[in-house]
């Protein structure tokens, strides 16, 4: 997986890019790789992997999460991007943690859905 990880990451960065400035918000997301300026929907991507270490399936986990606007709108090729990203970094620096578990399952079924 990490060697698709690593491509897919570098071929959907600009899927990732984006700009949600309303005068009181700024997303960053910094990766060990790359540093781009954070979409809104990268907070409740976060909270599906969450989600889904409480217990919930990946499906159900996003299901709720597509209740936000962003999150909805967010480009299924940037979602899979994300979660092969963040697994990549949290495989790295925590690899038995269970949010590294959830991290995985979310991973594997957006690659599934491939």
């Amino acid at each position: 997986m990490s060697t698709w990880c690593g491509q897919q990451t570098a071929r959907s960065t600009p899927t990732l890019k984006g700009a949600k400035v309303d005068g009181t918000h700024s997303n960053a997301v910094t990766f060990r790789r790359t540093c781009v300026p954070g979409v809104a929907w990268i907070d409740p991507a976060i909270l599906v992997i969450r989600l889904i270490e409480a217990g919930h399936q990946p499906e159900h986990a996003e299901s709720w999460a597509r209740q936000l606007a962003e999150f909805a709108q967010a480009p299924g090729e940037a979602l899979t991007a994300f979660a092969a990203s963040i697994l990549l970094l949290w495989e790295s620096k925590f690899p038995t943690t269970d949010a590294t578990a959830a991290a995985r399952h979310w991973a594997e079924y957006r690659l599934a859905q491939h």
